[in-house]
């Protein structure tokens, strides 16, 4: 009897790897004109607007589940961690990891542990799809009988007798990577996502398919508007004059604005800035300098 069931756990242990290959980290970024000539599915268009209406309730800012943040492309293409942000049990510090700042690659997120949720491995349909967390969870929730509607019955209800059922959704935190999903879907059907509703519809789901099944693409962020640049540059050159009054001014203002988002309301109130500390000078590529805190000394 225990060799059987330990056969039948093997089962639901699948080698990746030795389906599509090493996992690597990949470009997916294309022109808006090649993603339109191939007839690709716009992610801007029409799959941050899904993410954005089904996900993002949990899938965002600091405290993200897994630490999935998926209100940009980049946090998808990030990926998820076990490692969770708040820990009042811990004794020291958790390295910080936001996005943009603390990494400024796929590769670089991989080496502090995150895991992809979209395919690095084959350049196949199938590869796409198997092989990207994300199709996993949402597929997951469509061959389930989770209650599309109402009230969810008491089966998931906190503090009734049925809290302890293995499909209960008063669960800890749980963060699996591809190889180790096939185990936990297997164990708790009823946690597809999104977690604790209904699924995608119909058509959500099919656009978010397609997506992954073509590859992930992504066009590169639009050109900053000239008016925008002026506009910039005019109160950078305010931020760093050479005044001791300015510089006061200046780092008074960041220590109480850097975790704010900026944008200007004449001009182009959809994009959204912040005041960040640079090695460079103003008008040169940022050369970020991403201290924890924004009183740390930045070693410069």
């Amino acid at each position: 009897l225990l060799t059987a069931l330990l056969a039948s756990c093997a089962t639901l242990v699948t080698n990746y790897e030795a389906l599509y290959g090493p996992s690597t980290p990949k470009d997916r970024v294309m022109s808006a004109d090649q993603i339109a000539a191939a007839g690709h599915v716009s992610y801007e268009k029409q799959v941050q607007p899904i993410l954005n209406n089904r996900c993002v309730v949990c899938h965002s800012c600091n405290d993200a589940p897994c630490q999935l943040d998926l209100t940009s492309y980049d946090g998808l293409d990030r990926g998820a961690n076990h490692i969770p942000v708040y820990n009042g049990a811990r004794f020291t510090t958790n390295k910080p990891t936001r996005i943009g700042i603390d990494a400024e690659t796929t590769a670089a997120w991989r080496s502090k542990d995150f895991f992809p949720v979209l395919n690095e491995r084959a350049d196949t349909r199938a590869a796409h799809l198997n092989n990207a967390l994300l199709y996993r969870v949402l597929l997951q929730k469509r061959g389930d009988d989770f209650p599309a509607a109402g009230r969810l019955p008491a089966t998931y209800a906190v503090g009734t007798e049925l809290e302890t059922d293995k499909d209960s959704l008063i669960q800890p935190n749980t963060c699996p990577n591809i190889e180790r999903y096939d185990q936990l879907a297997h164990k708790h059907p009823q946690w597809g996502m999104p977690f604790g509703f209904p699924g995608l519809s119909e058509e959500e789901f099919k656009t978010i398919e397609t997506w992954l099944a073509q590859g992930s693409p992504v066009a590169p962020a639009a050109a900053t508007p000239r008016a925008v640049q002026q506009e910039i540059a005019k109160w950078e050159r305010f931020f760093n004059g050479e005044s001791n009054k300015v510089r006061l001014m200046a780092r008074y203002v960041y220590e109480h604005l850097f975790s704010g988002h900026l944008y200007f309301d004449q001009i182009d109130p959809g994009m959204n800035f912040v005041l960040v500390r640079s090695r460079t000078s103003p008008g040169q590529p940022i050369d970020l300098i991403p201290t924890v805190r924004p009183y740390d000394d930045p070693g410069v």
